[in-house]
């Protein structure tokens, strides 16, 4: 997680949260280096599709270009959960959704 200044961003309650329940499976700290590598590639992506309208001169392209990064990231996270989900059913483990710790 990145620090802006002295204080976290809003996110990094929720990524701490869904860390911590991924340790009461057994997932370590080192096991979430593939999360984080995911993330860089997936952001790298995003970046890369923005960038057009980031070099724009227009006074809106900042603008633009943040909600469109967030479309693609929504985008991008579904298609992500659809992907593992198709992957888990090929594994044998489809059937129910998700369930907490000891359910």
């Amino acid at each position: 997680m990145l620090r802006s200044g002295r204080h976290y961003p809003p996110e990094a309650l929720e990524a701490v949260r869904a860390i911590a329940a991924l340790g009461r499976y057994g997932v370590q700290a080192r096991h979430l280096r593939v999360l984080r590598a995911s993330a860089e590639r997936e952001t790298a992506l995003i970046e890369q599709v923005v960038a057009p309208i980031l070099r724009q001169r227009s006074p809106g392209a900042r603008s633009r270009a943040s909600l469109t990064a967030h479309d693609i990231a929504s985008l991008v996270l579904d298609a992500h959960a659809a992907l593992i989900a198709m992957m888990l059913a090929d594994a044998g483990f489809s059937g129910a959704g998700p369930a907490g710790p000891g359910g």
